[in-house]
Formats: C-alpha cells, sequence, structure tokens
C-alpha cells in the first residue's frame, strides 16, 4: 500500500472515530468517548511517521495534507464545544439538584418541628 493510501486510509479512520465520538458526547456515553479518544491517541503516531515519510517523499502532498487536517481540527473543535455545552448542562442539573434538595430538606423540617409541638401539645 502507498503512503498517499495510508494516510488518506488514516485521515478517514481519524473522520469516522470523530463523527462517533460526536454522537458520544450528545448521547453523554462518556465510556465510549473515553474509548474514541484512547484509539485516536494511538494513531497520532501512525499519522506523524506517514506524514513525515510522505513530506521526504512528496512535498507538494502538504497542501492536501493541510486540507484534511483542517477538516479534522475543526470537527474536533465542534466536539470540543459539544463537551463544554453538555458541562455546562450537568453543571445546570447539579444546581438545580441541590436547590431541590435544600428544598426538600426544609419541608422535612418544618414538618417535623410542626409535628413535634402538636405531640407536646397533646401530653399538656
Amino acid at each position: 500500500m502507498s503512503v498517499h493510501r495510508d494516510i488518506s486510509r488514516l485521515f478517514e479512520t481519524w473522520l469516522s472515530l470523530t463523527k462517533a465520538e460526536s454522537e458520544a458526547i450528545r448521547r453523554a456515553d462518556w465510556e465510549e468517548v473515553k474509548e474514541i479518544q484512547a484509539r485516536k491517541k494511538r494513531m497520532q503516531e501512525e499519522i506523524t511517521l506517514a506524514h513525515e515519510t510522505l513530506s521526504r517523499m512528496d512535498p507538494q502532498f502538504e497542501t492536501p495534507f493541510r486540507t484534511h487536517l483542517g477538516r479534522l481540527v475543526s470537527m474536533e473543535n465542534k466536539n470540543a464545544s459539544l463537551i463544554e455545552q453538555q458541562s455546562r448542562r450537568n453543571m445546570q442539573d447539579l444546581a438545580a439538584l441541590e436547590q431541590n434538595h435544600k428544598n426538600l430538606q426544609r419541608i422535612r423540617n418544618s414538618y417535623l418541628r410542626s409535628h413535634s409541638r402538636s405531640d407536646w401539645q397533646c401530653l399538656s
């Protein structure tokens, strides 16, 4: 297989992984996101080696390489934005849950106080 085909295959694989990562982020499937990111991390060295080899063999390849790379970087930035949005939503949900917990504790404490006063009044 030629280096051109190798690097094209690597970019296509990375593209597929990035799309799968987007879907996993949307579903908040953090285990799958972690697995995909690990696979992409393992691919980085392979892409770097293929790029270095191809750059030595064909200096004209830089332009298409940068085009592919720009597309992938754009998708990675979109995924980072999705993660940030998910994180903000999670923080808002957590704040709402904490407020609900406080409200329930106040109601419970109020009920316990009023209930215990009436018990004492019955005993007098």
